[in-house]
């Protein structure tokens, strides 16, 4: 969320119309009729909004498991060619130019705006970039690998956590995860 825009959903319209002094956010409607949103974010400049579905109404017809990345200024749905389906986690480098993407169909390494598949992985739980985009880890059942994104190699593996690993997140720094 940043001061200016904002994706949002009945819970944030509800709060904007209880706050009894003006909304400081300004609040962005999607084009499409959008139920069981389960993954939302931005870019870190704020330009896209990405959303994450369980089901999905377009034109009319019905679609399950869809990701939408969405250009806030020109109103327009991007057609990121190295992913379709549910995506389960999303993570961009701090310019915006990567973005990893986990779901139904394992894990892709993107070019952001223009989708473009940089790597792709057939099974994974969750993902995370660090902030340089090159270094990715990637979570599969109760076993973690870390990615260098630029050799498209594994330098590391953790195991034995005992449980599935259902979120992964990088420290601004990258040091810690």
């Amino acid at each position: 969320v940043t001061r200016d825009k904002v994706v949002t959903t009945q819970a944030v319209d509800a709060l904007a119309s209880s706050l009894r002094k003006p909304f400081p956010f300004k609040v962005l409607r999607h084009p499409e009729d959008v139920s069981n949103a389960l993954n939302l974010g931005l870019s870190p400049d704020g330009r896209y909004a990405l959303l994450s579905t369980s089901e999905i109404y377009y034109g009319g017809s019905r679609s399950k498991s869809e990701f939408v990345a969405w250009d806030i200024d020109r109103s327009a749905r991007l057609n990121l060619h190295g992913w379709s389906g549910y995506a389960a986690s999303f993570s961009f480098s701090a310019d915006g130019r990567k973005l990893l993407i986990t779901g139904d169909r394992g894990a892709a390494l993107l070019s952001f705006p223009e989708g473009r598949p940089l790597w792709t992985r057939e099974s994974a739980d969750a993902g995370a970039l660090d902030a340089e985009g090159h270094l990715a880890a990637i979570s599969e059942r109760n076993r973690i690998e870390l990615w260098d994104t630029k050799a498209t190699r594994q330098v590391a593996a953790f195991g034995g956590f005992g449980t599935r690993i259902e979120h992964l997140q990088f420290a601004l720094g990258g040091r810690l995860l």
